[in-house]
């Protein structure tokens, strides 16, 4: 832990070496004039919101937010760079988007109904359409786009954007998919030019994206998971190895009490592990309210002294016991649960393997009241 702070229970370490140097990566596959935005949304993928806001301001040539509450988090600290939102927005904060200049994402009538609605009486804020191009969740299809665009021209809505997001471009085997996608959208923005829209900002790509091709991108990529090292694929890690991302996160404890447990006794709610040795077992003072994810009980390790330990038992809401009979360990030691210690590592990915889940999925867990260290 960095020296001077004081003592916890556990704590997020995040690294500024790491962070900067996967965001040249990710640049560096960017074509000419491409920009970045830093996607910083669900809490920074659980990596703190404004930290990492802080860390990356005046860096990245705009930020993206699941909503405006996050949004004005971040000028409230003073960020001035363009924001976007890419989640939906509810009425009653399209007015504080407008005040501090916050881009929404429009991916519906009813949304665009509210954004007239506020023309009429006031400012409204500026907007991007989604378009869906195959995802199936937000957006408008783009046999509608041509009436829609009618409509925001009619009414002098202040579009700004246009964009799509690709369904599966993590993994390869559905390139063609994704290469389907992409022409739709082309053929979306060549339809919003010839109805009068020759400026608006046009982005699709996001890290999968960017990792397969430069060409996905157009005004901007919007990069989330690989600023945080984080490959959003097996996969697309093995065919960008020499990106060599680094982990942003390292999340640490220490262990509070050790005990010795006899042959055959249980360990944890619902009888849930069984000795089959005398056991050395060290408690460690955080569980699944603290975001460790509960199905790494009996499957998952830590880090003690560069040597795995084992989960043994069902993780409880704050206490996690793991078993150290052959590591030479004592009470304060440090336990690493994700991160580097010695020569050994654990990854986000690593437990999400543990867990049958996504990398992604673990970092967003993490409990956000986690007190985060810059170091």
């Amino acid at each position: 832990m960095p020296k001077n702070s004081p003592k916890l229970k556990t704590w997020i370490e995040l690294s500024q070496k790491a962070l900067s140097h996967n965001l040249s990566a990710m640049r560096s596959l960017l074509p000419h004039n491409g920009k970045i935005w830093a996607v910083i949304k669900s809490n920074a993928y659980g990596h703190g919101l404004l930290h990492i806001a802080k860390l990356l301001n005046e860096k990245v040539d705009g930020f993206c937010t699941d909503s405006v509450i996050e949004a004005l988090k971040l000028r409230q600290q003073g960020v001035k760079a363009p924001i976007l939102t890419i989640g939906p927005s509810i009425e009653e904060m399209l007015t504080s988007a407008a005040t501090e200049d916050i881009t929404l994402s429009v991916s519906s009538e009813a949304s665009l109904d509210a954004i007239a609605e506020l023309s009429n009486g006031g400012r409204a804020p500026s907007f991007h359409i989604k378009v869906d191009t195959g995802m199936h969740r937000q957006g408008f299809y783009p046999k509608d786009l041509k009436e829609i665009l009618k409509q925001i021209k009619k009414h002098n809505l202040p579009l700004k954007g246009i964009y799509s997001h690709f369904a599966a471009a993590k993994d390869p085997v559905y390139r063609s998919y994704t290469q389907d996608q992409f022409k739709q959208f082309q053929t979306a923005v060549t339809l919003a030019e010839a109805e009068g829209f020759t400026n608006l900002e046009k982005h699709i790509a996001a890290t999968p994206a960017l990792m397969l091709s430069g060409d996905y991108t157009m005004d901007f990529a919007r990069i989330g998971a690989g600023l945080y090292g984080i490959y959003p694929s097996k996969e697309l890690e093995m065919h960008m190895q020499s990106l060599e991302l680094q982990p942003v996160l390292s999340w640490h404890t220490r262990i509070s009490e050790i005990k010795v447990v006899a042959k055959d006794c249980y360990i944890g709610y619902d009888l849930g592990y069984k000795t089959n040795r005398k056991t050395k077992a060290a408690i460690l003072p955080i569980g699944y309210w603290h975001g460790l994810d509960k199905r790494l009980s009996n499957t998952g390790s830590v880090l003690i002294k560069g040597k795995l330990a084992p989960i043994i038992g069902k993780i409880s809401m704050d206490i996690t016991v793991v078993d150290i009979s052959d590591i030479n360990s004592a009470v304060d030691d440090e336990v690493v649960l994700i991160g580097q210690q010695q020569k050994e590592s654990i990854s986000l990915w690593d437990h999400a393997r543990w867990a049958n889940t996504s990398a992604q999925e673990i970092a967003v867990s993490l409990n956000p009241l986690l007190k985060k260290e810059i170091v």
